[in-house]
């Protein structure tokens, strides 16, 4: 009788009716059928953990990923020099056009499409073709065009003196709408009469500026993918060279020196000694190129024609050399003076590749033809649209 009062009270004490011994042990018993697992655990316990774990993780796991918009506003923007210079001008043109009042609605459309032709990523096709870089311009260029229409007279006088600079070097002086503009704003002592007229002018000056200017970014884009196409011919003829070197059917050495090796290292070193020369004698005149930006990077091309056009003179002159048809020089004996002339010869590539230099030259520095002695060359540099 007392042990089943001690029992009862014992069992009436414990919470939710556990009994001692239930608690001592960390839980209740298991029911009538029920096994234990999982060293003493019960399977419906070990069910309920899992199912704990399962949801703290998915909770941690929803609380570390961001959300599709902070990942949109966190995605890195497409990278191009050419996309900032675009999106930089938009910028500006909007922060112009900001107090005409609603009265340029047209010209903040076009801004707006350009901002999203520059924030779209490119592809192969894209930079081949250059039509994405050209809508964007040609955008931009068609709302900066806008501008005057909707300034008001002191800013037209200013924004019309900065339409003349680069009319002049763009267009020349004696170009008879220059002419016209720079009259108009000398005599602007009465905005009344003078106003819309000025502002018909410069709007008519700039589009012509801006016609030629996309004259030559299509010309550069044109000539940058002759670049491309004539680096990847002279890559394709310098690895048929290395093989034909390397295999046999072509020989550089016909008197068996022992001092020039065969196989696969002699042409691979006269292709980079090769290289190495056209490098050293497009120094000079990549040097005096104009440091004007230009959205298709010629320079970087022309550099890439005369680093494949260098080996292909080196191969042509080395054979020369060493089959005796230079009757004034004698063939290398050594592998170190088969080098030196791989160098050499492969240096004579500026004698042709002078002609690609004058080309991109007159591209990048923005004049649609060298012999053009409309413009004088300071103007050139000091007028020139440092933004194109």
């Amino acid at each position: 009788m007392p042990d089943r009062v001690r029992s009862a009270s014992s069992a009436s004490a414990s919470p939710r009716g556990l009994s001692a011994e239930a608690m001592m042990s960390g839980g209740p018993r298991p029911e009538r059928g029920e096994a234990r697992t999982n060293g003493g655990k019960t399977g419906s316990e070990v069910l309920a953990r899992v199912d704990v774990r399962r949801h703290r993780s998915r909770k941690r796991t929803a609380i570390a990923l961001p959300t599709v918009q902070e990942r949109g506003e966190v995605a890195m923007k497409p990278y191009g020099a050419w996309r900032e210079v675009v999106l930089a001008r938009a910028e500006r043109a909007e922060h112009e056009l900001g107090a005409a009042n609603g009265q340029a609605n047209h010209a903040q459309h076009l801004l707006h499409l350009v901002k999203r032709t520059a924030e779209t990523p490119g592809s192969l096709r894209t930079c081949w073709t250059g039509d994405q870089q050209e809508r964007a311009w040609m955008k931009l260029h068609q709302a900066e065009t806008e501008i005057p229409e909707v300034l008001s007279e002191d800013e037209l006088y200013v924004h019309s003196e900065e339409v003349l600079k680069q009319a002049k070097a763009a267009l020349g002086e004696n170009d008879p709408h220059v002419t016209q503009l720079s009259k108009l704003i000398e005599n602007h002592t009465s905005w009344t009469d003078t106003h819309a007229a000025l502002a018909a002018e410069t709007t008519h000056v700039t589009r012509a500026v801006y016609d030629k200017k996309d004259e030559s970014y299509a010309e550069s884009r044109n000539y940058r993918n002759r670049l491309i196409r004539l680096s990847g011919i002279g890559l394709v003829g310098v690895t048929l060279l290395i093989i034909a070197t390397a295999r046999g059917p072509i020989d550089l050495n016909p008197a068996a020196r022992t001092g020039i090796p065969g196989g696969w290292e002699t042409p691979l070193l006269i292709a980079l000694f090769g290289a190495l020369g056209a490098f050293v004698s497009s120094i000079p005149a990549l040097s005096h190129m104009p440091g004007t930006r230009n959205p298709f990077c010629l320079p970087q091309y022309q550099m890439l024609v005369k680093l494949t056009t260098g080996p292909l003179f080196a191969f042509f002159g080395i054979v020369m050399l060493q089959s005796g048809v230079i009757s004034e020089l004698n063939p290398a004996s050594t592998f170190l003076e088969l080098l030196v002339w791989a160098a050499i010869f492969g240096s004579t590539q500026q004698a042709v590749t002078r002609l690609i230099d004058r080309k991109v030259s007159v591209l990048v520095s923005g004049t649609s033809n060298s012999s053009d002695t409309s413009v004088d060359p300071s103007q050139r540099t000091a007028g020139r649209d440092t933004a194109s």
